[in-house]
């Protein structure tokens, strides 16, 4: 057993010599404390961030990875969330536009035809027929309208169209009108509102006025030539020129004659008169209601002056009532007043007779 400075016993009594029992001092230091060593401290941490008695990750790379994955998480929330408000904003500009047609209203469109001249009570009516588009043939609508008059050619959704005169009016007397070469255009701005469209037609020339004109040139030629070949003849013979002057003179009854048939037309305008009624529209009224305060103890009617009724009755609690201050009634409002207007119904030659 080693004694406190390290040495054993035999060794002590080879250096003393003494073999036999040794004194008591010499064995003190058995009696006393054994000296506490201090332990080693810990080594540190090997590089690389792993324990050297475990092999495991150190706990501030742990955090350092836990910090790196919650970065990534957020940034790649913060970006997957930027990207689908953007789709959803688009997708919604996109529904917006989309539907933006769908809201437009469509517009109730009226038509009115003029025709100069026309005999609106007698005269045949105009075919007129509603095209979609600036161009093809789809036809939307088909109305039969007379000249003056106001048609309804129905509701139309927003667009182009166009108004394509299929026929044109006749008259009695057989006169009639020019169709138009070319379609009216007009759009349906969808906003609702009515509209309202006009076409005019004029008439149409009269063929037979073409034909008497051209043959009252033909017979001008024709009399002057004769009028050359009766001077011709006057100046060689005497005779033939009396003969001639005879034929002139029934050649010139002739003249009158063709002169009548080939004359410059003087037309009159034929009119007539019509009346037109007074136009009143009917508009209701409905009857005009007040609201009262009546008292629930004297039923007392005390509107605006519920304050001194109550000082005066002590009453303290009302109600409402309606009472009908105006009954409902039915007015008839004039539009317009009743007139007469002279129309034209067509023209006359003070010469011939003829008529357009």
């Amino acid at each position: 057993m080693s004694d406190y400075y390290g040495k054993d016993r035999q060794e002590k009594e080879q250096e003393t010599g003494n073999s036999g029992q040794e004194p008591w001092w010499n064995n003190v230091s058995q009696y006393m404390p054994k000296p506490v060593r201090p332990e080693p401290a810990p080594a540190p941490a090997s590089q690389g961030g792993y324990d050297d008695e475990g092999g495991g990750l150190s706990p501030v790379v742990i955090v350092a990875i836990v910090l790196a994955v919650v970065a990534v998480i957020v940034v790649g929330g913060c970006a997957a969330a930027y990207a689908f408000s953007h789709q959803a904003q688009d997708q919604s500009t996109e529904i917006t536009l989309a539907d933006e047609d769908a809201a437009k209203k469509a517009s109730d469109v009226y038509l009115t035809v003029y025709a100069d001249g026309a005999d609106a009570a007698n005269c045949s009516p105009a075919t007129i027929s509603v095209l979609k588009g600036t161009e093809g043939d789809e036809v939307v609508r088909s109305v039969n309208v007379k000249p003056g008059e106001r048609a309804d050619l129905g509701m139309l959704d927003a667009g182009q169209y166009r108004i394509h005169v299929d026929t044109v009016p006749t008259n009695p007397d057989g006169s009639t009108y020019l169709t138009p070469l070319f379609d009216m255009q007009f759009e349906v701005a969808g906003d609702g509102e009515d509209m309202e469209l006009t076409c005019n037609l004029d008439p149409a020339t009269s063929g037979d006025d073409a034909s008497n004109q051209g043959q009252a040139g033909t017979q001008d030629s024709n009399q002057q030539a004769t009028d050359a070949a009766a001077g011709a003849n006057t100046e060689d013979d005497g005779n033939a020129a009396s003969a001639s002057q005879s034929q002139g003179v029934s050649g010139g009854s002739g003249w009158n004659a063709s002169q009548s048939q080939g004359h410059q037309h003087n037309w009159v305008a034929q009119t007539k008169t019509v009346h037109h009624d007074a136009v009143y529209r009917t508009v209701n009224h409905p009857a005009k209601k007040e609201r009262r305060t009546i008292c629930n103890t004297c039923h007392q009617d005390v509107t605006n002056c519920f304050a001194a009724h109550r000082s005066a009755s002590g009453h303290t609690s009302t109600h409402y009532e309606y009472k009908v201050t105006q009954d409902a009634y039915t007015e008839r409002v004039l539009i317009s007043a009743a007139y007469d207007e002279t129309v034209t119904t067509g023209y006359r030659c003070s010469v011939c007779g003829a008529t357009k």
